[in-house]
């Protein structure tokens, strides 16, 4: 009787043992959340287990010298977010409402496409909390056309953080949301203004778009509310401002069927140079399957920086309590099956 006991004891303290070592896994499992890099054959590779960011473009074989970044949830593999920068475009802002519209670009044409440029890769920085890496213009390899640009200095700035990073922008702080958003800093110096009316503005060509089963279904979410069906038309010289929300933080929504934001693309409307804050406007029109956006700077003095960010929203299983993921419903799993199989090899001993 005293040996049936002791058994039942250590079958019971193992039993418990397992349901215990079941929120420690939770927890390992959560503070695990390591960030991966490489740069292999001119493709950037950044991954998390909420993000996954590639950046490609910039060299290796098809490459056409426009960055490129493609980004997803790794819980969706079915719909790839992409960013591309296309160009630089002068203009002078004749009507006023500080965004660019095609039939305001400069006298001569000053538009500089990145697909005749050339680019730099810093290696990778392991910092604190994140990794950073630069790409930077060649600016020595840009052909003298109407831009003479060999002293313009232009660097794409990537961070992604493993822990939430706080930057203050114009005496205002925003968040960028760790292992979810990747920060790309835009630094402009140097560009070969072709005007001296005080209208004189440059724009940043991006296009937004995206890869999915079920394309037809998406849709595009502007700054205010405002959405944008998939296949709407608005022509090159029909660009629309957005206009900029009472937050300091602009972002445009790849939106679902049911209006859930799936990922995005966000900017501070806020730039700032040598001397301090500049106003960032924007404007767009459509392709395909996304837009083309229009971010907007007005001259500024020595350096300019800007911030914009993309990131995906949490996947629904990531923020379910963790009695409720298949996670725990496995360990559960375990501990029954072992404590059955237990009490079944007590039994044939004869023990209980």
């Amino acid at each position: 009787m005293e040996t049936k006991n002791r058994n039942i004891m250590i079958l019971g303290t193992v039993i418990m043992v397992l349901l215990t070592a079941t929120p420690m896994i939770s927890t390992a499992l959560a503070q695990a959340s390591p960030i991966y890099y490489s740069y292999q054959s001119g493709q950037l590779t950044l991954q998390t287990d909420k993000i996954i960011v590639r950046v490609t473009g910039l060299s290796g074989a098809g490459s056409n010298n426009m960055p490129h970044i493609i980004f997803w949830n790794p819980d969706d593999n079915n719909t790839i977010y992409h960013l591309k920068f296309i160009q630089l475009i002068e203009f002078i802002d004749s009507n006023g409402d500080q965004v660019f519209q095609y039939n305001e670009i400069a006298t001569g044409n000053p538009v500089f496409s990145f697909a005749s440029s050339q680019w730099n890769f810093s290696g990778f920085v392991e910092e604190e909390n994140g990794v950073s890496c630069n790409f930077t213009l060649d600016s020595s390899k840009i052909p003298v056309g109407i831009l003479n640009l060999s002293d313009f200095e232009f660097i794409l700035a990537v961070h992604i953080y493993s822990t939430d990073h706080q930057i203050t922008v114009a005496g205002e702080n925003t968040t960028i949301n760790a292992l979810y958003e990747v920060k790309v800093d835009i630094i402009m110096k140097g560009w070969d203004w072709k005007t001296s009316n005080p209208n004189t503005m440059l724009a940043l060509r991006v296009d937004l778009t995206w890869q999915t089963g079920a394309e037809a279904q998406l849709k595009m979410g502007l700054p205010g509310g405002h959405s944008i069906e998939a296949g709407t038309v608005i022509n090159q010289g029909e660009e629309k401002k957005i206009n900029n929300t009472a937050t300091i933080q602009e972002q445009i929504n790849f939106t679902g069927t049911d209006s859930e934001t799936l990922a995005y693309f966000k900017y501070i409307d806020v730039a700032e140079d040598d001397l301090g804050p500049l106003n960032v406007t924007a404007s767009y029109a459509t392709t395909q399957s996304g837009l083309k956006i229009y971010l907007c700077y007005p001259k500024w003095t020595g350096t300019l920086v800007h911030d914009p960010t993309v990131g995906v929203t949490e996947n629904i299983l990531s923020i379910l309590p963790f009695f409720l993921t298949p996670i725990f419903l496995i360990l559960v799993s375990v501990v029954v099956v072992s404590a059955f199989g237990g009490i079944l090899v007590l039994k044939r001993n004869g023990k209980l």
